[in-house]
């Protein structure tokens, strides 16, 4: 039952390579840009690595929900707008 469950939350999440492909290319961007703007001390980076890595993984794995939610409050306008309109005319 498991492993339906998560066989299917990952079909739904492979339809759009966007959604996967996007939060990726942004945890690569950030590790790959932040020691550019820290500097070239390999102590510091080496210091504060495993922190950024952290940091960009979490925020890379909020970027699919915020696009969600941001639909979902679309759709709950939408179907508000549409029931108030129905109802009082």
């Amino acid at each position: 039952m498991l492993i339906r469950l998560i066989q299917r939350e990952l079909r739904i999440a492979f339809r759009s390579g966007a959604e996967v492909i996007n939060p990726l290319w942004f945890f690569l961007i950030v590790i790959t840009l932040f020691p550019l703007g820290i500097g070239p001390d390999p102590q510091q980076l080496a210091r504060i690595a495993p922190g950024v890595a952290w940091v960009a993984a979490l925020l890379a794995s909020l970027w699919p929900w915020s696009d969600s939610s941001a639909t979902t409050l679309q759709m709950d306008r939408w179907n508000s707008s549409c029931c108030y309109r129905r109802r009082y005319r």
